[in-house]
């Protein structure tokens, strides 16, 4: 099958929305991940002006952020190589 053919082949074109969907998952989830890790030294900072204890308000939002952050994408990484694993499984070997 020549390259031009196959790009208009359905199951071909499923594979790439598919990883297509799967990369802007993933992206969204790292975007929230970093998001909330902002927050968490903001809400340090923001402790820290009224508590009057600084810096140790942000440093423990930052560290609980990075705890959170490190915890999510070791989440992601186990899931995209479980779904790399069964993708691998569902193949068809061609002997």
């Amino acid at each position: 099958m020549d390259p031009i053919s196959s790009q208009n082949d359905p199951q071909s074109r499923q594979r790439s929305a598919s990883q297509i969907a799967s990369a802007y998952q993933i992206a969204n989830e790292l975007l929230t991940h970093s998001l909330v890790i902002g927050l968490l030294i903001w809400g340090g900072y923001w402790a820290d002006g009224k508590l009057g204890c600084s810096p140790l308000l942000i440093i423990c939002g930052a560290c609980l952020g990075f705890v959170a952050a490190v915890q999510a994408i070791r989440q992601i990484v186990v899931r995209i190589e479980r779904e790399s694993r069964s993708r691998k499984a569902k193949r068809p070997t061609s002997r």
